[in-house]
């Protein structure tokens, strides 16, 4: 019965040997973006100094986003990794309770009983070699325990780190926002085409019916001319990135839950995303229309309209030539305080709460943007 129970204590203990789960390289990745994001929060902080703050502001966000989604990532790593730990080193306790009563158990058999086996000299030695592998089985768990706690070990210290890091750059990006929306409304290096008149724009958003209507409306409207129409720049069908990364929920002419079948795509995308445009474009419109929130219409060359809808805040007006990759405005949010930013809610979401829509129309007939933007580079 004794040899019964030790070889199973010695079988359980191979079967469940623990998993490698924080190995060097990770845990060097991790490392290295908590480095950046570091660098690129100070690189935020200094910003406002610069000479073209707008731009800098723009790539700085979203540099520190990119390398803050990283870390969040290996977050959930350090999670998963900690809590499948824990689940082994509990075992590995188990096992070694269990080796540790087998061990003392054949401990306290007399001497002789242990030289003279019943069974023979043949049966003795056996049982000299169980009592052997089971010694050896408790001194590789309790390594592999030992092991196993270091990496736990290293693994909370890398999670506390991790959560400083993201509390502190997030609260950089959103006073790097509140700078970047400052900057972009008091610009004044955008050069201007023409002069619209804001009353008539006034007059056509109110009473505009849909956004095609009213891209119409907009587009066949009078504009005191600055600088003369001309191609901005040719060929770029089919090559535009898109305004903002993300994954696309509805696409051309898709129905919706509603039934309602709309000339353009969505694309679901992160709160407070920068939008930006994708080519250099002239500015048509800018600001609030029907149930769209606010609205950006682009015209990237003569008769080819870029639209832009579901915005929160818009950082162009009507008449600017806006440079290729410039921000146009923000995507809204759902207003995740930065102590909610790394619940277990928060971090399985995905993020992608927004949505934007986004049309082209040539000579004021819509086009598929599939055949317009870029989705590869997504």
């Amino acid at each position: 019965m004794r040899i019964t129970v030790t070889t199973l204590a010695i079988t359980v203990s191979l079967v469940f040997s623990p998993k490698l789960l924080a190995n060097e390289r990770f845990l060097f990745q991790t490392q290295t973006i908590l480095n950046d994001l570091n660098t690129a929060r100070n690189e935020l902080s200094l910003a406002d100094s610069y000479r073209e703050r707008v731009k800098a502001l723009s790539i700085l966000i979203q540099e520190t986003e990119e390398s803050l989604s990283d870390l969040r990532s290996a977050y959930r790593t350090i999670k998963f990794q900690s809590k499948n730990l824990n689940k082994d080193i509990i075992l590995q306790k188990e096992i070694i309770s269990e080796l540790a009563g087998a061990l003392l158990v054949v401990g306290r058999e007399p001497l002789g009983s242990k030289l003279l086996h019943p069974d023979g000299a043949l049966n003795a030695a056996r049982s000299s070699l169980i009592l052997s592998d089971i010694l050896e089985g408790v001194r590789s768990e309790a390594r592999d325990l030992n092991n196993d706690l270091e990496k736990l070990r290293l693994l909370t210290n890398l999670a506390h780190r991790a959560e400083v890091e993201m509390q502190l750059s997030l609260k950089s990006i959103q006073a790097a926002r509140v700078s970047l929306i400052k900057a972009a409304s008091d610009r004044a290096d955008l050069p201007i085409r023409f002069i619209d008149d804001p009353k008539k724009i006034s007059l056509l958003s109110k009473s505009a019916k849909s956004l095609g209507q009213f891209a119409v409306a907009i587009n066949s409207l009078e504009k005191k001319l600055i600088i003369p129409v001309e191609p901005i720049e040719k060929d770029f069908e089919g090559a535009l990135n898109l305004p903002v990364e993300g994954v696309i929920a509805r696409k051309f002419k898709e129905e919706d839950a509603a039934g309602i079948v709309r000339p353009g795509i969505i694309i679901r995308t992160k709160d407070n995303e920068i939008v930006t445009s994708p080519i250099v474009s002239t500015i048509l419109y800018a600001g609030p229309l029907l149930d769209y929130k606010m609205v950006s219409i682009l015209e990237p060359d003569e008769g080819v309209l870029l639209i832009f809808a579901g915005l929160d805040q818009v950082f162009v007006k009507p008449g600017q030539i806006i440079p290729k990759s410039g921000p146009i405005g923000l995507m809204g949010s759902r207003n995740t305080n930065s102590k909610n930013f790394i619940t277990g809610k928060e971090l399985n979401s995905g993020r992608l709460s927004q949505s934007l829509y986004i049309e082209v129309r040539v000579s004021d007939k819509p086009q598929d943007p599939f055949d317009w933007f870029d989705f590869n580079k997504e």
